[in-house]
């Protein structure tokens, strides 16, 4: 009896080859995909296991029927990350060492003025902790700061440069290379919906190796070369005292004035190493007194290494750190609540049916299951009540749509509006009822069969989304008049249309069904 191990949790390889997998499903026929997991439920006794265990004991029985010297897809896209990560970290370090090189390894002759020096390095990693921190940051928590959204935009396009300017150059370089990222993004695309927080989390963690690699070079270049090649740090500027420089100071070194006292300059020091105070008049200086000055210049070494520590590495390790706790976070509280998921796990655990002998699908159905492929169908419940969206033109009463959705799906009519008029006064009206009544779980529209998904239809959905949140259901149901107040079933081609158009939306938990069942007509069979 194959179990899934309760030691082996769920990995990003697991959940894009599960993903993956439900998808690829979908163009697959009804009858042998219930015949496969049917037999696969009683095998694993899915009926015992709990999500996600039952969906990975599933996977492990799929892979055990295909050959493992390939890679799943979900191998290759977490081997791509991680190579990016280790590229992203190599191109830190390079950078770090460049640029600390730059300043340091040059004209020893003059002192480096540590404002600039201290700006560029330390203050440039506090400015970009602030970026990293708007996009880390959820976006429910910045709605109600005019214009922190727009900022939370921008910081998190910025967070992708490093990623796409290494994607770049790496599609460059090898065309299998190329090939490899292009699928890899098509497949992350492909579950971009459902786990959007979890695709941001790596981008954001790839940033963080590629931060993290550029510190560990500047500090690294920055004792070398300063043991190496002798430099001198002081300050100038007609702007601020000595006193004001030394306050600056003191307050920069407050998180490690405690423990390392040697590393807060002291005034003394900030008046000494003041350029346009001294003028490098060494020659008229006795040897100890030159001891002494090549001690006092070299005094702030230890501040702008606490500083490089302190305000560099070690807020970094800690970011990187956090990414990588996100990410594990966000894998193992993936959400396996949207149709291809609920309806894989039904098929597990129904009743396996003696029946008769089952008939082959002819070409028609095959090609028109194929073209269904692109959105799933929708899924019974047992005893759900959910707000019904009536779109202009659909002429039916609330007894026929009640008792179409009770047979078929299990819901029940929890309220009615009616949308899709010229004024969208309509369309208001019915979405602010969303917002009155509570949490939305689950949500039905109907539609006219052979009306054509256009503009409206779409705008409407994506409104309805924004409206409902991210975790409810939309259920698109396609309805054909059959004489006044009744419905019949829809016909293939504009089921097709439907779903095919819809799902350019990229919308997981939005599902295309019929009102009626070929068999379940009130009509008669005089259609």
């Amino acid at each position: 009896m194959t179990r899934c191990p309760k030691k082996n949790p769920l990995t990003l390889a697991n959940l894009i080859d599960l993903e993956v997998q439900l998808r690829q499903d979908q163009a697959l026929d009804r009858e042998a995909l219930q015949e496969r997991d049917m037999a696969i439920g009683q095998k694993i006794e899915a009926d015992k296991l709990q999500p996600p265990d039952v969906f990975l004991a599933w996977l492990a029985e799929l892979r055990g029927n295909l050959s493992r010297s390939i890679p799943s897809t979900g191998e290759r896209v977490t081997r791509l990350i991680h190579l990016f990560g280790i590229l992203l970290f190599v191109c830190g370090l390079l950078l770090g060492l460049a640029v600390m090189a730059g300043w340091l390894a040059f004209d020893t002759q003059r002192h480096i003025n540590i404002l600039f020096f201290w700006t560029t390095i330390v203050g440039l990693q506090i400015l970009l902790l602030v970026v990293w921190l708007f996009a880390a940051l959820p976006s429910n928590w910045l709605a109600q700061l005019p214009g922190a959204g727009s900022l939370q935009m921008l910081c998190r396009t910025i967070g992708r440069i490093p990623p796409a300017l290494l994607r770049w150059g790496a599609a460059r370089i090898s065309p299998d290379y190329r090939r490899a990222t292009q699928e890899t993004a098509d497949d992350l695309k492909r579950i971009r919906g459902l786990y959007g927080n979890l695709q941001r989390w790596i981008l954001i963690r790839m940033t963080q190796e590629f931060a993290l690699g550029f510190n560990v070079a500047a500090i690294l270049a920055f004792v070398a070369l300063t043991y190496g090649n002798d430099p001198t740090f002081g300050w100038r500027s007609t702007m601020l005292s000595s006193e004001q420089m030394h306050g600056i100071t003191d307050t920069i070194a407050l998180p490690w004035s405690r423990v390392w006292p040697e590393a807060v300059p002291t005034l003394d020091q900030v008046e000494y190493v003041k350029d346009s105070s001294k003028e490098n008049i060494r020659l008229t200086l006795s040897p100890e007194q030159r001891i002494r000055d090549l001690g006092m210049w070299a005094s702030l070494w230890p501040f702008l290494l606490a500083s490089l520590l302190c305000y560099g590495l070690f807020p970094r390790l800690l970011t990187w750190l956090f990414s990588v706790w996100q990410v594990k976070r966000n894998i193992a509280r993936s959400r396996f609540d949207h149709y291809a998921a609920a309806t894989l796990l039904r098929r597990m655990r129904r009743a396996r049916v003696a029946s008769g002998s089952q008939e082959t699908m002819d070409e028609d159905h095959a090609e028109s299951a194929e073209r269904q492929a692109e959105i799933p169908q929708s899924t019974r419940s047992e005893h759900e009540s959910v707000p019904v969206l009536k779109w202009a033109g659909v002429d039916i009463d609330r007894d026929e749509i009640s008792l179409h959705l009770t047979s078929r799906f299990g819901l029940s009519v929890a309220w009615i509006a009616e949308i899709g008029q010229l004024d969208l006064q309509g369309d208001d009206e019915a979405l602010s009822r969303f917002s009155k009544s509570g949490d939305c779980r689950r949500v039905v529209l109907l539609v006219e069969a052979w009306e054509p998904p256009d503009a409206d239809y779409l705008d409407f959905l994506k409104r309805l989304r924004q409206t409902v949140g991210d975790g409810a259901l939309i259920d698109v149901l396609l309805y054909n008049h059959h004489g006044p107040g009744l419905s019949a079933p829809c016909k293939e081609h504009h089921l097709s249309v439907w779903r095919q158009q819809l799902a350019t939306l990229g919308d997981p938990r939005l599902a295309v069904d019929q009102l009626v069942e070929p068999d379940e007509t009130r009509a008669g069979e005089d259609l």
